[in-house]
């Protein structure tokens, strides 16, 4: 976690403030990799596109 802390950082110039709200949300099924893995949208093409 120190070093996605150090990334965030060096990417943002600013330290990440919204820790409390991620260990909230972490471990709920949007978040979690294998949810976004299995999910399949998908998006409709006109006629013409």
């Amino acid at each position: 976690m120190a070093n996605a802390y150090k990334i965030y950082s060096q990417d943002v110039d600013d330290k990440f403030n919204f820790e409390h709200a991620w260990l909230l949300l972490r471990d709920e099924p949007k978040w979690k990799f294998e949810s976004m893995e299995s999910s399949s949208k998908r998006s409709k093409i006109s006629k013409s596109g």
